[in-house]
């Protein structure tokens, strides 16, 4: 499951049950975060509130920033 910074700093909260089972939490575009004004530890607090069991990874993937943590998430 990817979820990006410019949803919100709610947008996990709001919508629980997709992030419930999921493996593996992308959060993007960490890079624009100061300009949302949301704070992406926020955002892995949530996820790891709701699916304590995910691994939440941040990521700028635009960038590449993340990638390698992606992938090895991912198992690939």
């Amino acid at each position: 499951m990817v979820v990006s910074i410019t949803e919100g700093e709610y947008m996990i909260l709001k919508h629980p049950m997709i992030f419930r089972d999921a493996d593996v939490i992308v959060i993007n575009k960490v890079d624009l975060a100061q300009a949302m004004g949301v704070d992406p530890e926020k955002l892995v607090g949530d996820a790891l509130q709701i699916n304590p069991r995910a691994k939440v990874v941040k990521a700028a993937l635009r960038d590449g920033a993340g990638v390698d943590e992606v992938i090895q998430a991912l198992g690939l």
